[in-house]
């Protein structure tokens, strides 16, 4: 049935939408967030993220994610600047928490092949940058 067809048999523009809830235990936040962390890390996210600050918290360890610990990530710049005395990254900082910003992402994902795959543990490169970057601006900055 095409968006034609369904707009004349039931008299609605567009489907209905369908929400659904499930409550993960704490194990499965642990390691989905660690698996995000890491695999953004270490290649999803690398070509935006110039320096994080973690105040000695470990993004690459799920209990400590959980902690919801500060996170500064530094971004956007074309590389240090230096000077005698100085070592600056210039671009620009944002700031989330540990466990918040992989709950916001994974929130903000609008495909359901793409959040089916997030429940199964399927993370790639791709989805980690995404959930990152919607769980900290919002939105997709960097493509």
């Amino acid at each position: 049935m095409n968006n034609q067809q369904w707009t004349e048999s039931t008299g609605m523009l567009e489907p209905p939408i369908l929400t659904v809830a499930h409550q993960f235990p704490f194990e499965w936040w642990a390691d989905t967030a660690e698996n995000i962390w890491i695999t953004a890390l270490e290649g999803g996210s690398n070509h935006w993220i110039d320096y994080i600050h973690t105040k000695g918290k470990d993004l690459k360890v799920g209990k400590q994610i959980l902690q919801n610990f500060p996170v500064t990530i530094h971004h956007g710049s074309d590389g240090w600047d230096y000077s005698d005395t100085v070592h600056t990254l210039n671009g620009e900082v944002a700031h989330g928490a540990s466990l918040r910003i992989i709950e916001k992402g994974i929130h903000m994902l609008d495909s359901w092949h793409i959040i089916s795959s997030v429940m199964q543990g399927d993370i790639d490169a791709e989805i980690a940058d995404q959930i990152i970057q919607r769980g900290l601006f919002g939105e997709l900055v960097y493509g």
